[in-house]
């Protein structure tokens, strides 16, 4: 059942566990209307900012078989229908530029958005910069119809918000309990998915800490997503951080962080 953004509602499936509201996925709808980066931030506008810059696309987001090296111009002309600006990929999937940290070449662009409305993050308080986050844990994500994210969960337990841009796109969303069994399955998992909605330009959906999700696009689509951290997930971070710290040190390298204390 596919939802309208507006009504994000719960699948009648026994997947959806016994998560309470205040870690269950939301939707606000058209929270990201009003942002600059949803009038300016268009593939016309990318690729005049960004044309002679190299990205690197993938076929599958979080498990790809493999990569490609391009130019920026090329690739929003393949996004657009020029299927013939790239070499085919190696399976039915798209071509997908995701984890693409914009702000790299051009930091201006982080004043054309703010956090959504009722998110509180914690995360620009850890640096001697507030955004040392960005590139690290908040990317664009542009790719044309049919491209899709694997079926993963965020690193370090954090939550994640994804704001739709451009275009729309599909997301699922399982319980907690439905990690486990996904995990253990491997590639070829079935999930047994207990949210699903359909986002439309404007719209931003957020998702809690540990939740399996998948996304794919339905028409050339631009989605900018952050990780963050708040009240209800930080002891769940530190933990994950505890677990992984050489990990967590090369995240974090050259940022300033100083968390966890």
């Amino acid at each position: 059942m596919i939802l309208e953004a507006a009504e994000l509602v719960a699948v009648p499936t026994r997947a959806r566990g016994r998560a309470d509201d205040a870690m269950e996925p939301r939707v606000l709808p058209g929270a990201a209307a009003g942002w600059p980066a949803a009038s300016r931030w268009t593939f016309d506008f990318l690729r005049r900012c960004f044309a002679d810059s190299p990205v690197v696309l993938s076929d599958d987001v979080g498990a790809p078989s493999k990569h490609l090296k391009v130019r920026f111009a090329a690739y929003a002309d393949y996004c657009l229908g020029d299927t013939l600006a790239l070499p085919p990929p190696p399976g039915a999937s798209p071509w997908y530029l995701g984890n693409w940290d914009i702000f790299a070449d051009a930091p201006e662009l982080a004043d054309d958005f703010t956090l959504p409305e009722g998110v509180e993050d914690h995360m620009p308080g850890w640096g001697s910069d507030p955004r040392w986050h960005f590139g690290r844990f908040g990317w664009l994500f542009v790719g044309p119809a049919g491209t899709r994210s694997f079926p993963h969960r965020d690193l370090f337990a954090t939550h994640a918000w994804i704001a739709q841009l451009q275009g729309t796109k599909r997301v699922r969303l399982a319980a907690y309990e439905q990690v486990a069994a996904a995990n253990k399955a491997g590639r070829d998992r079935t999930v047994d998915w207990a949210w699903e909605a359909e986002l439309k330009a404007g719209d931003v959906l957020l998702i809690p800490a540990m939740m399996l999700h998948e996304a794919e696009s339905n028409e050339p689509s631009i989605s900018l997503s952050f990780n963050y951290v708040d009240d209800r997930n930080e002891v769940l971070v530190r933990q994950a951080v505890a677990a992984d710290p050489d990990r967590w040190a090369r995240k974090i390298a050259g940022a300033g962080v100083v968390w966890p204390a």
